[in-house]
């Protein structure tokens, strides 16, 4: 029996045996990550009536059982411009 075939079949068994896989991340990992994608302008419609959609300062918060994401959100078209944190 080669090294793959060992592999494939222990790796094969393991999934059967475990039946369940769980993943923990951190609020420290998704800050971090956010960060490094940082912040995003997003422009919307035609040309001449574009929509600018700017998200800034994206974090999250974790509660038990439930993460919160919150962020600086602006809309800007033309004389409008609405901000919301």
């Amino acid at each position: 029996m080669n090294k793959s075939n060992l592999f494939i079949i222990f790796s094969f068994t393991s999934f059967l045996i475990a039946g369940e896989i769980s993943v923990s991340i951190s609020e420290n990992l998704v800050n971090d990550y956010l960060g490094l994608i940082g912040d995003h302008q997003i422009p919307k419609g035609k040309n001449n009536e574009q929509a600018l959609w700017s998200i800034n300062n994206p974090h999250v918060k974790f509660q038990e059982g439930s993460a919160e994401f919150f962020a600086t959100v602006s809309y800007q078209k033309g004389k409008t411009n609405i901000k919301r944190a």
